[in-house]
């Protein structure tokens, strides 16, 4: 093998092949870019996370209010129709006992 006179610079981290150093800069640039993005997909999530419990906790106090209007409608129809009927039989108990007079 002959030799041709030019240093053979192996690629390094901070040593491009054309043997000029890199800044150091570019590698705290891009750490930083990484850990600024993990952040912001951390608040993201965070923020989607409370806005899905918020929405959750919402929509059961709207059912179980629904569910007890619901069920107190129930009861004042039954409790009015019991009424009603405990009225019409003790009407039909007096007038047959009036007929049996």
């Amino acid at each position: 093998m002959r030799y041709s006179g030019k240093s053979k610079i192996r690629s390094t981290p901070f040593c491009r092949k054309s043997g000029s150093l890199k800044t150091p800069f570019v590698g705290v640039i891009v750490v930083v870019v990484i850990v600024v993005v993990v952040i912001v997909v951390v608040a993201v999530v965070v923020v989607v996370v409370v806005v899905v419990v918020v929405v959750v906790v919402v929509v059961v106090v709207v059912v179980v209010a629904v569910e007890v209007v619901v069920m107190a409608v129930v009861v004042v129809v039954v409790v009015v129709v019991l009424m009603a009927v405990k009225c019409f039989v003790a009407g039909k108990v007096d007038f047959a006992v009036i007929r049996l007079r």
